[in-house]
Order: structure tokens, then sequence, then C-alpha cells
């Protein structure tokens, strides 16, 4: 039976996340796409090792998701963007199944899982990971974490230890591949304290690999300046309500918008009052229908569930917990590092509806009604940033240079530097000097952003 439901659900998530991203499919390379591209060449087995090596000017380290995944892709299909997107897409529904197997594991509920996996492909914070292939660890490293997670749900279950060592290897690869899975431990500690504590000894395996993984920074220490500068202050709870915002399928932009607490940008909503009504008006709808009227009901009906409980606590920790590496990055902030977090809001939330209400009838209501708000406003979202995100733009920009610069290459092929006009998105979409020199595979290649003749 699971099997069917899992097909089922690849053909709905597949066909809801083609529609939604639709235009991601074309977009082409741009900022940190080139410099990717530029450090993930290798000539040999050294070089390849070399891709392991931290380095101290960015303060990311994620070799399996960007040096080795770029590696491969373009040694077998060179500077085509096509297959990234198409692998973003395919690790992307598969993560959906994860999601499915583990919602499946803690709450018995089919048709609650089943939500959660469609709600949890469709969501809007996956838009910068679709359009942008250097973000594919945001979508490679949460898949790894869900599958360690999983696997020692399994290991749970069965006591047998090769799930246990599937788990510890997956969990390698997650962080090797996105940082954000550091917070994996705590993860199983929760679930193991909640839920089996007889298993909470055996997630101190998954610390010491966290501690042996961060080692690293005595040696290699990135650099905290700047956008990536550390503080804790009021900011950390704007970047906390603004995730909570991008959580309901608002667009990033939303948060810039804000000019206080409730608070937005009257000027913003003149211009974009149809998105931003039906931006409202499905939190409103959302809101009511996984939070209020669960409430309601529970109170009325005075209904009593432990493990509803349990899996609200669960949730919500679970939250907060994939959120914590970045909350204090007052500078960098972006809703594709929710993709962790998120599986624990909607656990949490579709708890409260599926838990706490008895009725049937009003269940399959109330996840109708939730079902349609989600994707009106997942819709809306993913309309409005085609529209005013940067990564769309600075995509078609980099394009439009790469082909104007190739044609004009073409004609001089011994010319080794190009002029283009001095505006700072040119310069981000081809990431200074590593566009042109990628493109055309040389390395002395100058780029001049200021005025000249060609």
């Amino acid at each position: 039976m699971n099997k069917k439901i899992i097909l089922i659900l690849f053909l709905i998530n597949s066909l809801l996340v083609l529609f939604l991203y639709r235009n991601s499919f074309s977009s082409y390379f741009f900022q940190d796409d080139w410099f990717t591209l530029k450090i993930s060449s290798a000539k040999n087995i050294g070089d390849f090792l070399n891709f392991f090596i931290p380095r101290t000017d960015v303060i990311y380290y994620r070799p399996l998701g960007m040096q080795v995944y770029f590696f491969i892709l373009q040694l077998l299909f060179g500077l085509k963007s096509f297959p990234f997107h198409a692998t973003a897409f395919i690790t992307h529904i598969a993560n959906s199944g994860l999601i499915f197997l583990i919602s499946l594991f803690l709450t018995k509920n089919k048709i609650q899982s089943v939500l959660i996996s469609i709600l949890y492909a469709s969501s809007a914070v996956h838009f910068t990971p679709f359009y942008w292939a250097s973000t594919y660890p945001f979508i490679l490293g949460p898949g790894l974490t869900f599958l360690s997670f999983y696997s020692f749900l399994i290991y749970d279950k069965a006591g047998h230890n090769k799930w246990l060592l599937l788990s510890g290897m997956a969990y390698v690869s997650a962080i090797f591949t996105n940082e954000m899975a550091i917070v994996f431990p705590v993860l199983a500690f929760l679930y193991a304290l909640l839920f089996s504590p007889k298993r909470i000894k055996s997630t101190f395996i998954f610390f010491i690999i966290s501690l042996l993984f961060l080692g690293r920074l005595i040696f290699f220490r990135p650099p905290t300046v700047g956008t990536y500068a550390f503080a804790v202050n009021r900011t950390s709870f704007y970047n906390l309500l603004g995730f909570g915002m991008w959580t309901f399928n608002w667009p990033e932009d939303m948060k810039a918008q804000m000019v206080s607490l409730g608070k937005f940008n009257p000027v913003f909503i003149s211009e974009f009052y149809s998105y931003y009504t039906r931006f409202m008006t499905s939190f409103g709808i959302l809101f009511i229908s996984l939070f209020i009227i669960p409430f309601i009901y529970t109170i009325i009906k005075k209904t009593k569930n432990n493990t509803m409980v349990k899996i609200i606590i669960f949730g919500s920790l679970w939250y907060f917990a994939g959120l914590f590496p970045v909350l204090f990055f007052p500078n960098h902030t972006f809703s594709y590092y929710l993709p962790i977090s998120l599986f624990g809001f909607l656990i949490l939330s579709t708890s409260f509806l599926f838990k706490a209400i008895k009725s049937s009838q009003l269940k399959i209501a109330l996840s109708s009604v939730v079902l349609g708000a989600w994707l009106i406003s997942s819709e809306a979202s993913t309309d409005f940033n085609q529209k005013i995100h940067w990564a769309p733009r600075r995509a078609k920009r980099s394009q439009e240079l790469t082909l104007t610069i190739a044609e004009k290459k073409r004609q001089q092929p011994d010319r080794e530097y190009f002029y283009i006009f001095p505006a700072s998105e040119n310069k981000l979409a081809l990431n200074d000097q590593d566009g042109l020199q990628v493109y055309f595979k040389d390395k002395n290649m100058k780029t001049i952003y200021a005025y000249g003749e060609n």
C-alpha cells in the first residue's frame, strides 16, 4: 500500500513542482555559480581531493554539494545549466518521498503524511535553490539529513546496527554537503528523548562526528565579516520573524518591506496589492485552519492526546533547532535556509489538525482548505519572485552578457579583455572576473566594468 501511495505522491509532487518552478529549468549560471565552476575543475586525483580542503576565503564548506557536484555535471554536460536544474528537481522529489516516510513513522497516519509531503514539496522556500545551481546543497543537504533521520528511526524500530551505520554515513555525507546539517545530532536526540529514551546513548556517535567536523575550524578559520558578521541582538528576533513569514510561503522581499512589527511599506503594498492580499488571506486561512479551529475543538470536546503533545513539542523544537545556525547572522538570512526546519513546522501544525480533531469529515474539510490555501500562497510567491527576485534577474543578465561577449569574441578571437557597463547587477551576475574566465576557459580574460570600446 505504501508503495502505491509513494508512486501517487511522486506524480502529484512532480506535477506541482514542475508547475511552480517551470521557469527555473532555463535559469542560467550566475554569481556564485561561476565561482564554483571555477574551483571545481580537476585534472588528477590530487586536484579532486583538494575539493575537501576547507577554503578560508568563503564561510561555507560544501565539497560534496558544490565542488564534487559541479565537477561531475560539468564533466558530463559542460556549461549547460539544464542538467543542474533537472538534478535539483529529481533530488527534491526524492526528499518529499523521505518526508512522507518519516511522517508516517511518527504519526502513523497516511493522510496526514501525504499532506505533509505535498506541502513540503510545493513550499515556496525552495525557490532560490531551483533557480541558483550553487544552492543545490540546500536540496541535497536536507535530503541526506532526512535520510539519516529515517535510518535512525528504522534502527530504533528494528534494532539492527546496520541502520545506525547507514544513519551515520548519511550524516557524514550531509555535513560535507551543507553545514546546516550540523543540527542533526540535536534532532536525533530530541526524538530519542521524547519517543525512545533507550536510544539516547546511540545519538552520542552523531555528536562525536560533529565535534570532529567542527575541529577543522581550528586550522581553517572562515571569514565572519561583512554579511557574514556574527551578532546576538534584537535583529535575531526579526530574523526569526522573517523565517516565520517565509515558512507560510511569503516571498523574501516581504521581510525587507516590513517597516515595523506587522506593518509594511505602503508604497510596496499599493504596487503589489493583489499579491499582498493573497499572502495575507492565505496566511489567515492557514493559521485558522491549522491552529485556531483545532484549539477551539479541543476546548469544546475536552480531548486529550499525549502523543499529539509529544509530536507538537518535537516539531517545535525541530523547527528552532534547524534555524539555530543562521539566526545570529543578521545580514545574511534567506528563505533557502528553511528546508530542514520546514519539516518541523509541518509535523507540528498538521498534528494539531489530525490529533486534536476526532471528526473525520472535519479533518478532510480542513485538510482540503489548508492544501488549497497553501498552493495559492506558493503560486503567488513564486510568481511574485519571478518578477522581482534577484536570482532569475541575475541569471537572465548573466546569459545576456555571456552571449553578447561570445559573439564579439567570435569576431575577435585574440581579444582578452572586454568592457561591460559598470552596473552592480552586471558585476554580480558574472561574479566579477569569474564568469567570462570560466565561459571562455581562459584565466587571463579580463572583464573591465567601465565605459569603453569593445
